[in-house]
């Protein structure tokens, strides 16, 4: 690979309209919420109580009862723990699958 290829980028220095701002400048511990929340959300085509809800800490929520209960899943084979969950697509072929794709580059 080249060298413009394989050079790290340091994303503090990175301008941003027109600015480089310091690290503390989204106010991170004054407003982003702590909680997680539903980035994601997918109805099953084949069943109008199955519903799916994927969080920007990497859980994959399901509700076989239209939301009225909901269970938690926490762990995917080959993905890292909190890694956000960018888009979930309910099978329109078979009901139990669903699938999800993780995104870790904002990590």
């Amino acid at each position: 690979m080249s060298g413009d290829l394989t050079r790290q980028i340091d994303r503090n220095r990175l301008e941003v309209m027109d600015k480089v701002w310091p690290m503390d400048a989204i106010a991170k511990n004054a407003s982003t919420t702590e909680y997680g929340n539903i980035v994601a959300l997918a109805e099953s085509p084949l069943d109008e109580d199955l519903l799916f809800a994927g969080t920007d800490d990497g859980l994959v929520h399901i509700s076989e009862d239209a939301g009225a209960n909901w269970r938690k899943i926490e762990k995917f084979p080959g993905v890292p723990d909190m890694v956000y969950v960018n888009e979930i697509v309910a099978s329109s072929h078979e009901r139990n699958t669903l699938y999800a794709a993780f995104n870790n580059h904002k990590n």
